[in-house]
């Protein structure tokens, strides 16, 4: 897809359609909106990895969407599974959508269902150190 989209051969708005259509292979057994969501999150990164972020922003917002969607069917019974949707959430709203604020409910979310998972710690930290000038400038209450 991203191949052809850099060629001209495919418009990036028809490529997230065709994505939703392709047929999943027999082995996955993830919801099918998160496995969405996640090659989403895979297509958008390749095409910011060469240079075309206009077309990338149209595959994070169907990834944002997909992985939202997968959440509300998600129990919190499934913790480790609910925490990785919400930790690729906060990867789109933090470095793709420009929206630190909601990517740090995102991660906080996650960890009220996994409190000691390091990694998940981990992005925390990170997201506040990267984002630390954003997070100062917002109103403290």
């Amino acid at each position: 897809m991203v191949s052809g989209i850099l060629g001209g051969k495919e418009q990036a708005s028809a490529a997230v359609l065709r994505l939703k259509t392709i047929a999943r292979p027999s082995w996955a057994k993830g919801d099918p909106d998160g496995d969405y969501g996640y090659a989403a999150i895979d297509l958008g990164s390749r095409l910011i990895a060469v240079g075309k972020p206009a077309e990338a922003a149209l595959f994070f917002k169907v990834a944002e969407t997909s992985l939202l969607t997968v959440l509300k069917k998600t129990p919190d019974a499934e913790a480790m599974v609910k925490a990785g949707y919400l930790q690729n959430l906060a990867l789109i709203h933090g470095t793709y959508l420009n929206n630190p604020t909601q990517a740090l409910v995102d991660l906080n979310q996650a960890l009220a269902l996994l409190p000691n998972d390091p990694y998940l710690l981990a992005t925390r930290s990170n997201l506040l150190s990267d984002k630390a000038a954003f997070f100062q400038q917002q109103p403290q209450g």
